[in-house]
């Protein structure tokens, strides 16, 4: 996930920024995975009839939960890279007050 927050974007990344990132989303997936490894087989079990059926909702569950966790890895390293602007932005909005 580090290359993929280094590599895809149209603009520099630091590595440090995309690591944080990549470590994160990679951490949050492995969870996910393994919430996923005990629920699939448990929730396909429950009916024998409709339970092929119940196969596509829960890989599409899966797959949006994926993308989710891939686009906030990416806020993170994004974050990451521009917390200086986030703290001039907040500095400067606590002054107009």
């Amino acid at each position: 996930l580090t290359m993929l927050y280094i590599f895809i974007p149209n603009t520099p990344v630091r590595f440090r920024s995309a690591l944080l990132g990549g470590i994160l989303a990679g951490t949050f997936w492995e969870f996910a995975k393994e919430g996923y490894a005990i629920y699939a087989p448990f929730s396909l079990q429950q009916n024998s009839i409709y339970g092929s059926l119940a196969a596509l909702p829960v890989f599409l569950i899966w797959l949006y939960l994926t993308w989710v966790i891939i686009l906030v890895g990416a806020e993170i390293a994004f974050a990451n890279q521009h917390v200086k602007a986030y703290q001039e932005e907040r500095w400067s909005n606590s002054r107009k007050k």
